[in-house]
């Protein structure tokens, strides 16, 4: 699991410091405990005047202490002085939070986010795909077929060019397929021997090998938790209504969804982008 920690950047900027030290312990809060995990420069671009750190293998239950270090004189402050943070504060979370208006969590429990989360990501991941390009296949003047990436889900366009030149030309639908083979993949077929030619494949490939999706997707994760928590709201209201100011409450709850509701598939039409992540309907 992708944990993300956001670190406040230091007053001063880089005067002091020039790196966040990320530590992390995944048993007990006790000092001691704690291993370094990575050395990251600190982001002076941010709006949020702070540096988001990522752990690829963290938890919820995990915790992290950050601290500030000076690469050119090795000088860094106390672990013991860090504040304490645990996986299941991540900045993802801390989001989902904020748009709920609700920073301590005290009307939405992490627990219950954590679960709209997941269940969030586990349908984006039916749907999302990226822009693939491979354009580095060696043409062969015996073989007609050619395995792709076993993450590729759809071929838009072939290209080929002479090895000797930089000019791509497409090659006419007609002339290559896609086949699928026995490794759950896609093969590529050509009508026509490829011999010295360099071949170019564009298309689209799943979003894979990750249990959370990278931090590009977190707004859209975000919105779309935040309606998942509205439609509960609603229905449990409705459950149990017991006259008109519950109805004038459902009627409130229905404009806010409207509204996260055009803004999450404004987000969804914004990765359609050429180059950028793409939902397949």
């Amino acid at each position: 699991m992708i944990v993300q920690i956001e670190i406040q950047n230091p007053k001063d900027g880089t005067d002091s410091y020039d790196q966040i030290k990320l530590y992390r312990s995944t048993s007990t809060d006790e000092t001691s405990n704690y291993t370094l995990l990575s050395t990251n420069n600190i982001n002076m671009d941010s709006d949020t005047h702070s540096t988001l750190v990522l752990d690829t293998n963290g938890d919820d239950d995990y915790y992290y202490r950050a601290t500030y270090y000076n690469s050119t004189t090795s000088e860094e402050t106390a672990l013991a002085d860090a504040p304490s943070m645990k996986g299941n504060t991540s900045f993802l979370l801390k989001y989902i939070s904020l748009l709920l208006k609700d920073p301590t969590n005290a009307n939405y429990s992490l627990d219950n986010l954590k679960t709209f989360r997941d269940v969030e990501i586990s349908m984006l991941r039916e749907t999302l795909a990226e822009k693939y390009v491979k354009d580095d296949i060696d043409g062969s003047s015996t073989l007609y077929a050619y395995n792709l990436d076993d993450n590729v889900i759809e071929v838009s366009s072939v290209w080929i060019k002479e090895d000797s030149s930089n000019y791509w030309s497409e090659v006419p639908i007609g002339l290559w397929k896609l086949v699928k083979n026995d490794t759950g993949g896609y093969t590529l077929y050509f009508k026509f021997l490829a011999s010295t030619k360099t071949i170019k494949v564009i298309g689209l490939k799943r979003v894979l090998g990750e249990e959370y999706l990278p931090s590009k997707y977190d707004d859209l994760i975000a919105k779309g938790v935040v309606i998942k928590v509205i439609e509960s709201e609603m229905f449990k209201i409705a459950m149990q209504s017991s006259g008109e100011g519950d109805k004038n409450v459902l009627d409130a709850l229905m404009k806010l969804l409207k509204i996260y509701k055009v803004d999450y598939e404004n987000l969804k039409a914004k990765f359609t982008i050429i180059g950028q992540p793409v939902i397949l309907r």
